[in-house]
């Protein structure tokens, strides 16, 4: 019997036999399988998604404001709470411990107020605590229907909420204003806060002082009595008050002060009144 060449033989050894019905079995099975991975996956996700962005323990339930002294509380608490009830990706609310952005925060009180200290810091789980330091206002500043208070280096650190007896200065060019501006330098702030503080020294007993309103250079102060009193900001304060005092103490000028319109002290060494 002849012997089949080598090239022409079939290697059978190696052939794998497979059952289709069972691979095909199979394959249903690992795809059954990877899906319950997925769907597994999917609920472990959404549940921790749920603890941690959903879950009660973790809503902000008491928040803190510490150091006021002037600003007032109600003012103060709107703006966190304004953060806090709205929405951040559409559903996820800002008021949870894990979501609370501080430097939103802080970026939305300081839209409002100037303070010489502010820190946000979140207490585990469910605590918020807003830290604050004042600025003192010392001057009303009234400008274009908006009323500013300013502090003692001119910087606009508020809307007035109390005007507590202080300085109120109008601005008659309506300049725009808003918080962290400065309408007038340092040292203006410091002239107009000398001058009320010396009309309030020296005449009290004739007159008390209202406001005033600033254009350019002259300062019109408002009385409580028929007439008002022009400075001039450029002039030395105690040259401008000595001529009132001299002025106010001619006794034609007392005897007829009811019907006195106003002081002009703006032009040097004299005085002009009506």
């Amino acid at each position: 019997m002849s012997k089949i060449q080598p090239k022409y033989q079939k290697d059978y050894k190696n052939l794998e036999y497979r059952n289709p019905r069972l691979e095909k079995d199979r394959q249903k099975r690992s795809q059954r399988f990877r899906k319950l991975i997925y769907i597994g996956s999917g609920i472990i996700v959404l549940v921790i998604l749920y603890l941690l962005f959903f879950n009660p323990l973790f809503q902000i339930k008491q928040v803190k404001i510490e150091g006021l002294q002037r600003v007032k509380y109600e003012n103060l608490i709107k703006i966190v709470d304004d953060y806090r009830h709205d929405n951040a990706l559409f559903f996820f609310s800002r008021n949870n411990y894990w979501i609370m952005n501080k430097s939103k925060i802080k970026e939305s009180i300081l839209s409002a107020y100037r303070f010489e200290t502010l820190e946000i810091k979140k207490k585990f789980p469910n605590k918020l605590i807003v830290q604050i330091g004042e600025k003192r206002p010392e001057v009303v500043w009234q400008t274009n229907n908006l009323c500013f208070a300013l502090d003692d280096s001119a910087l606009a650190i508020q809307y007035c909420e109390d005007k507590q007896d202080l300085m109120i200065i109008k601005d008659t060019q309506n300049e725009l204003l808003e918080i962290g501006g400065r309408p007038i330098t340092e040292d203006e702030l410091n002239y107009y806060r000398e001058l009320n503080e010396k009309v309030w020294q020296f005449f009290i007993e004739k007159f008390v002082p209202v406001n005033y309103e600033k254009e350019f250079n002259s300062l019109k102060l408002n009385t409580n009595k028929n007439f008002f009193i022009y400075f001039n900001s450029t002039l030395p304060i105690d040259d401008q008050l000595i001529r009132l005092q001299y002025l106010l103490k001619d006794e034609n000028v007392k005897s007829g002060l009811e019907t006195v319109e106003y002081f002009d002290l703006r032009f040097d060494d004299k005085v002009f009144y009506r």
